[in-house]
């Protein structure tokens, strides 16, 4: 569980500000997904994160088309 700054990050210092920063990044876990031919990522369907976000792509490209216009 990564835990919250003690301070506002508004009120810290850009020292401060990288600090915690890079204590946040240490923790932070990423997983690499595998690309199809065309550059496409390919989603685990057994992944709940994965189905979310497919099941809500459409959402996503609704919004993005509209803050273009």
């Amino acid at each position: 569980m990564i835990r919250r700054p003690k301070k506002n990050l508004e009120d810290m210092s850009m020292e401060e500000l990288q600090r915690e920063f890079s204590r946040v990044n240490k923790k932070a876990t990423f997983r690499t997904l595998k690309q199809d031919e065309e550059g496409s990522f390919i989603l685990d369907p057994n992944n709940q994160h994965d189905r979310e976000w497919y099941e809500n792509d459409g959402h996503y490209d609704f919004q993005l088309d509209k803050q273009c216009k």
